[in-house]
């Protein structure tokens, strides 16, 4: 982000992750000035917050914690690695993974599994929840 700011006419670079830098007032991501410059927009655009936070669309969220001991943990991460192998990932915090309706990732430094869930409705994230649940329930106990 830092780069792109340093170029000639950028005036506003937005980061991936939420972070905002304003190069007429620093390099760095700044989240008070960030907030300041959002609602200056908003009044020079006649934009209510309302409207803004009404147009907002919030994710359904569901998630479920499965007791899994040390010993079994690393069977069923391997499991999970062999059998997701191809679909979209990341491995930065554990096993996250993107299904085609939301995104899983289990706990790394409990002897459990946490998964998480996010879809478009209720309903799609509670059925995340239980495939993958069995799933590891099934690797955890083979």
């Amino acid at each position: 982000m830092i780069e792109t700011a340093l170029q000639e006419g950028v005036g506003f670079v937005g980061g991936t992750r939420g972070g905002f830098i304003f190069t007429e007032f620093s390099l760095a991501c700044d989240a008070m000035f960030a907030a300041l410059k959002i609602l200056e927009m908003m009044a020079k655009a006649k934009e209510p917050l309302s409207n803004i936070v009404n147009s907002i669309t919030f994710p359904n969220i569901a998630s479920l914690d499965i007791a899994c001991s040390w010993e079994e943990k690393g069977k069923v991460m391997n499991a999970l690695m062999q059998k997701t192998e191809g679909m979209k990932r990341d491995l930065i915090h554990g096993i996250k993974i993107f299904d085609t309706a939301g995104k899983d990732k289990p706990a790394r430094e409990e002897a459990l599994f946490n998964i998480t869930a996010e879809a478009p409705t209720k309903n799609a994230a509670d059925a995340l929840v239980r495939k993958w649940s069995k799933k590891i329930e099934k690797w955890r106990d083979a």
